[in-house]
């Protein structure tokens, strides 16, 4: 079978992967074929030529190739079809139901143990202590923790807020946008924590608890 050379354009018969009179190398169509006798092509079958991969062009040359013989109207619909699923995509809002819900349940855990450490030790922690003060001593007088055995961050990879304000404190979490002081912020609320002698949640267990919270 003579094969067309996609570099010369010359016909001639190929022994190798190789044009014998340019002498540059491509893949000939019966490179990966499982049988000698296998046709396959409607140019092979009409005229006996064949048209090589080319290899010397690069990867980018190849896929031209194939998408030369794919009519136009194939590439426009699918086209339109990949443009239309990122459009899609862009206009769906992401379900933070369930992330939400934890968010709460950790901050009530933390409440509670918040409570717990100012009973113990007459005071809420500082803003410079923050809640790792209820994980490790901070060498604070009447401190019996750890209050908190994981301390970990909120469902969207953010820390805890946690400040200190005279004798009341402000406990939140940034929220799915991951920016605190917007209107997706998730606030600790008074009274938000429950009885407890041990709650444990995904992110935070907390080893001893009381009811509600005072600030």
């Amino acid at each position: 079978m003579k094969i067309q050379c996609p570099y010369c354009k010359e016909l001639s018969e190929w022994k190798d992967n190789q044009c014998p009179l340019c002498h540059k190398f491509a893949i000939t169509p019966g490179f990966y074929r499982k049988s000698s006798d296998r046709v396959s092509g409607r140019r092979e079958r009409a005229f006996g030529i064949a048209t090589p991969w080319l290899l010397n062009g690069g990867g980018f040359c190849n896929i031209g190739i194939i998408f030369k013989s794919i009519p136009r109207w194939v590439l426009a619909l699918g086209g339109i079809a990949v443009i239309g699923s990122f459009w899609h995509a862009s206009t769906l809002k992401p379900d933070h139901s369930q992330s939400i819900q934890r968010t709460r349940i950790n901050l009530s855990t933390l409440l509670i143990a918040l409570d717990t450490f100012k009973k113990d030790c007459g005071r809420f922690p500082s803003t410079e202590e923050g809640l790792a003060a209820l994980v490790s001593d901070p060498r604070v007088e009447g401190w019996k923790g750890p209050y908190v055995l994981k301390l970990k961050d909120d469902p969207w990879k953010q820390s805890f807020f946690y400040t200190l304000d005279g004798s009341s404190i402000k406990l939140s979490s940034a929220g799915p946008d991951r920016k605190a002081g917007t209107p997706d912020d998730i606030l600790a609320e008074e009274g938000q924590g429950v009885s407890a002698k041990e709650i444990k949640t995904e992110g935070i267990d907390v080893s001893i608890g009381t009811a509600g919270t005072s600030r």
